[in-house]
Parts: C-alpha cells; sequence; structure tokens
C-alpha cells in the first residue's frame, strides 16, 4: 500500500535541477527530447517546419526546457536571445555585470564557477557558412566542462571542453556572458 503523506515532502530544486541537467546526457545515445520543434510559419497559413532543424539549431530550446521546467523562466525559446530576456524577467542575474568575459582567460573565470554547476553560459556569437551570425547557450557543468547542444555532429545535447578546446584551437569559443538564479543558493 502507497504511503500517504500529510505534509507534502519538499521537493530539493538545486540537486533535481541539476539532475536534470546531467541527465540530458545520460546514456549512450543522449537524449532526442529537445531536437524538434514545429510551427506553421505565416500566422499558420504557411508551410510547416522544423524551427530546430532535427537538433542542429536545438541549444536554446533544450536550455530553456530544463529552466521551465524547474520553474526557473515562463516559457520554451528557440533563440538564445528570448531565452536571456525570460530569464533575466525571471530573476537570473549576470556574474559580475560588466566584466569583459570575451577577454578573461578561463583559468580566471573558473574560480567563480566553484558551487555554480548548472549556472548557464552563453558564448560569443559566431558566423555559419551562409553568414549568418548566431549565439550559443548551455550549462555549466563541472571543472573544465559544460553541456550544450552539439550542433554539428550529434544535434543533441553534449559534454565538452567549457570553451570548446584551447585558444588558437579550431572550435575554441570564448565566454561571452555567465548567468546564475539566487534560488539555487538554498539548499
Amino acid at each position: 500500500m502507497p504511503q500517504i503523506l500529510l505534509i507534502p515532502p519538499k521537493l530539493l530544486k538545486r540537486k533535481n535541477y541539476q539532475a536534470m541537467i546531467f541527465n540530458l546526457i545520460r546514456g549512450q545515445e543522449g537524449t532526442f527530447i529537445f531536437r524538434n520543434l514545429f510551427a506553421k510559419l505565416d500566422n499558420g497559413a504557411g508551410a510547416e517546419v522544423d524551427l530546430l532543424d532535427n537538433g542542429r539549431l536545438g541549444c536554446a530550446v533544450s536550455l530553456s526546457g530544463i529552466l521551465l521546467l524547474n520553474g526557473l523562466i515562463g516559457g520554451m525559446h528557440a533563440t538564445v536571445d528570448s531565452t536571456e530576456k525570460d530569464m533575466l524577467k525571471n530573476g537570473w542575474a549576470e556574474l559580475e555585470p560588466g566584466k569583459d568575459w570575451l577577454n578573461t582567460p578561463w583559468q580566471e573565470i573558473k574560480p567563480l564557477l566553484k558551487n555554480k554547476i548548472g549556472a548557464v553560459i552563453v558564448w560569443e556569437k559566431q558566423t555559419d557558412k551562409e553568414g549568418i551570425e548566431y549565439s550559443h547557450i548551455g550549462f555549466y557543468a563541472d571543472d573544465d566542462f559544460a553541456i550544450s547542444n552539439d550542433s554539428a555532429t550529434h544535434r543533441m545535447p553534449m559534454k565538452h571542453h567549457i570553451t570548446f578546446g584551447l585558444p588558437g584551437h579550431t572550435g575554441f569559443r570564448r565566454i561571452e556572458k555567465i548567468y546564475w538564479h539566487p534560488s539555487l543558493n538554498n539548499e
């Protein structure tokens, strides 16, 4: 017989949030849950499209989905800009606002993230093959690692180096902003 609780249990916000982040990358094949987001263009009269291009553009949806499931933002988003706006509206704060993160070496950033697994990282904008500039967003995981959508190869969230490699190497990407929510301090 199931146990009847007179007082509902207190959910552990930080622990559940961090578990969901790491569960994005558990298992041999990862998770496909944030790979597609279908919409009709032209106010519903146009063609049906996959806004995420089968996972290629899924970083904001996977991150905002986890934030939404944990009550840390108001909705799920398909762009980094709209995700950031929702985060700021819902109590997220930039770590050291105004700091020139782009020109700060990772070794100097790392101590600021101690005990902040799940901090949200926005990386510098890059330009794709078509000349379109785009942002990228993900979670701080631990040590020198982050978890974000792998747009090129796997098209799902993967664990990777916090700057996608060392300066001067292919794929290196500097950190532009780091966000933290104060309610995640309370455990």
